[in-house]
């Protein structure tokens, strides 16, 4: 609830798929952000897609967070 309109700013894309937990770029749209900010792309490829996820709900996302640095 808090999480709601909110900015989510994270090291890795968020992940894609089902293992231990579910997908985290589901509960990011489920707890209700409006934008994710990550710095790199997951590089397993069972993982990515995250970033479509987001932005197939309708959440602003940006990658590359302090990429040049």
């Amino acid at each position: 609830e808090r999480a709601r309109g909110g900015t989510a700013l994270v090291t890795l894309e968020p992940c894609n798929h089902t293992g231990r937990t579910g997908p985290c770029a589901q509960a990011l749209v489920d707890a209700g952000v409006t934008r994710v900010v990550y710095a790199v792309g997951d590089p397993n490829p069972a993982a990515t897609g995250g970033a479509q996820t987001l932005c197939a709900a309708g959440i602003a996302v940006e990658q590359g967070l302090l990429e040049a640095e």
